[in-house]
């Protein structure tokens, strides 16, 4: 029993030495399959399908020419902006350039959402690649037993998990910086495109501006012709009115004398109304001829404003002559003042100050330097050398001086753009601190590049624009004089033949108002004293056909009282050789019969005589009352005046007595 119980001791001890080393060859087979596998995990981890996926690069390659094509179209519709220069250039493009630019930026926006989502996807399914690799570690662990399921659990989740993690975190990290470079990106080209925008716009709204003030000196040129017209029209409304007063009177004139002087005074207003149109027409061209000072004055006026939106000066600020120099040396100093920039900067300078005593007083004591000049005025001429940023010269040799507060708007811009490029710096580097390069053709600064407007091109452009500006503004200021002109000759020519007309079509009027009015007035005069002197001629002739009448009667008694004396003789002696009662019965019966025979021819001849006397009087009468009633005035529709017809009846009155 003893020995059984030693033999059994010796047993359990050599099998727990075995179980020992068993134990330790287990587990440093468990280290060694785990190594294995954390191992294999990281290589498959450092795979470039995992570090740099292809789905990944096949996305950035798109999501870069997608970029690379919309940024093409922006470039170009940035080039456009070269050829925007007078006169295509126009608020109305300008809007319409905007936007394409704006709509341009809403499809490289929603490219840049798409292509996100797409790689958001691609990185999540490599994360689930990842997750699957992990199950599958998990699986064959399991399958061959190396530990239980817990602790395989805490292996997964201490020593495989966390790198997944950081994959995970550092493709994250990849697309937030991405994304955050992208807006920040898009928002400065933004802001970019919207200065660029004001920029032309600024331009834009000069033409529109000086093409509407030139329109407006057109209208105020017709305006000022229109109202000389009127009051021409007025004056001479006027004068034909008085002609026509005079010649209505000539009309009506009752005397050769009385329409020789109405004639004169016809003759008169017509030189007058002649006269009007010379002076109609002087005035018409001295209007015109001040067009193309009007102009000038414009022309100063958008040179100005061009100079003053780009900072320009035409002569250096130290020199003497500055102030005396003239856009255009021959127009009229009271031409000048009506330009509203001068006029401002007069009223400015007339409401300056005089130096007061004490300000004198403090300048005798002032310091000066060898050439005479104050510390002051040394200081003053260095911030003018400051000011003188660049020099222009356009084609036709005029200089320009670009003028600028020193350092103001550029030290602005750099600071800007350098605490751009600080944050994005930071981004990149904070990026790179977790993340390797995913390729050389899809770097970081690529998609950024690949949809930049380069700051060399926006100022290339504004400074194109302005260039082009200042070459229209020698070329157009050329061409809107020589228009004015144009203008002015045109003008002139309308105004000469429009002078040439009136005088054509008023010089015919003295003759036919000589021929168609007097002369026609005058026959009027003859023919209506001739139509009188014929009423009384006829009138006359009619009463001497009366006394004719009456003569060749009296002829006519005596020719039957010589045959009725005849006839008694005859019968005297029948009466004287009567023997018979009955005979001289007879006789005296014959001799009755003779004597009432004579009496009847006589009385009837009488008869007859007053009735033809009664009736040619009455008719002579009514002749007369007709035809002074025929005498009419203009008034009733006839042509006889009142003096005319006063001196007719007076005539006609003493006919008629003479009828009586």
């Amino acid at each position: 029993t003893q020995s059984t119980w030693e033999l059994m001791k010796v047993d359990m001890t050599r099998e727990q030495e075995q179980h020992k080393v068993w134990n330790a060859a287990a587990s440093d087979w468990k280290t060694v399959k785990l190594d294995d596998v954390v191992g294999s995990f990281i290589e498959f981890m450092s795979q470039s399908c995992i570090t740099h996926p292809e789905p990944v690069t096949i996305v950035m390659r798109e999501f870069l020419e997608e970029l690379l094509r919309l940024n093409n179209k922006r470039l170009e519709m940035m080039h456009l902006l070269r050829s925007m220069k007078p006169p295509v250039i126009s608020k109305t493009a300008c809007y319409e350039w905007h936007t394409d630019m704006a709509r341009i930026d809403k499809q490289i926006v929603a490219v840049h959402e798409q292509y996100l989502n797409k790689l958001h996807r691609e990185f999540e399914q490599t994360y689930n690649a990842c997750i699957a690799e992990v199950n599958k570690c998990k699986s064959g662990l399991l399958l061959e037993g190396v530990c239980g399921a817990e602790e395989i659990q805490l292996f997964v989740n201490d020593k495989l998990m966390p790198v997944v993690g950081t994959q995970q975190r550092l493709f994250e990290t990849h697309l937030e910086v991405m994304d955050r470079n992208l807006e920040r990106q898009i928002r400065t080209q933004r802001e970019e495109v919207k200065g660029l925008f004001r920029y032309i716009q600024g331009v834009a709204f000069m033409w529109d501006e000086h093409k509407t003030r030139l329109s407006n000196q057109e209208h105020t040129l017709q305006e000022l012709l229109d109202a000389c017209r009127h009051k021409h029209d007025s004056l001479n409304r006027e004068r034909e009115n008085n002609l026509d007063i005079i010649l209505d009177k000539l009309r009506q004139e009752a005397t050769e004398k009385a329409l020789d002087i109405s004639l004169n005074h016809g003759e008169r207003m017509l030189e007058r109304i002649l006269a009007g149109y010379n002076e109609f027409y002087q005035q018409q061209v001295d209007i015109v001829e001040r067009y193309p000072n009007m102009i000038k004055r414009q022309l100063i006026y958008y040179d100005e404003s061009i100079c003053k939106f780009f900072d320009l000066s035409r002569l250096h600020p130290e020199d003497p002559g500055a102030k005396d120099f003239s856009l255009f040396p021959g127009l009229p100093p009271e031409e000048l003042e009506k330009n509203p920039r001068r006029r401002m900067t007069k009223s400015k300078k007339s409401t300056g100050k005089a130096p007061s005593r004490e300000g004198t007083q403090s300048l005798v004591g002032t310091p000066r330097t060898a050439d005479g000049t104050t510390p002051e005025q040394d200081i003053e001429k260095e911030k003018l050398k400051q000011i003188i940023q660049d020099i222009l010269e356009t084609s036709q040799g005029t200089t320009f001086y670009v003028l600028s507060v020193a350092g103001k708007s550029e030290s602005r811009e750099k600071t800007s753009s350098f605490v751009e490029e600080n944050d994005a710096e930071k981004d990149t580097d904070s990026a790179s601190n977790h993340i390797e390069t995913i390729d050389d053709e899809v770097a970081e600064t690529d998609y950024l590049e690949a949809f930049g407007i380069p700051t060399v091109l926006i100022v290339n452009v504004k400074d194109t624009i302005r260039n082009e500006m200042l070459e229209h503004l020698e070329t157009w200021r050329v061409d809107a004089v020589d228009r004015s002109k144009a203008v002015v000759q045109a003008k002139g020519e309308e105004l000469e033949n429009e002078l040439e007309l009136r005088k054509h079509l008023h010089e015919p009027r003295t003759r036919r108002v000589e021929k168609d009015v007097r002369n026609v007035r005058a026959a009027e005069l003859v023919l209506h004293r001739a139509r009188v002197e014929q009423h009384i001629e006829g009138i006359n002739n009619t009463l001497l056909d009366l006394k004719k009448g009456f003569t060749e009667m009296g002829a006519d008694h005596d020719v039957q009282h010589e045959r009725f004396k005849k006839d008694i003789d005859a019968l005297e002696k029948d009466f004287l050789n009567a023997t018979k009662a009955k005979r001289l019965q007879e006789l005296s019966k014959q001799l009755n019969v003779e004597k009432e025979r004579y009496m009847s021819v006589i009385r009837a001849s009488l008869r007859n005589f007053r009735q033809r006397l009664d009736n040619t009087n009455q008719m002579l009468r009514d002749s007369n009352g007709l035809f002074i009633q025929s005498f009419r005035v203009f008034s009733d529709g006839g042509n006889f005046c009142p003096d005319e017809i006063v001196d007719f009846k007076h005539l006609l009155d003493k006919m008629t007595k003479d009828i009586d």
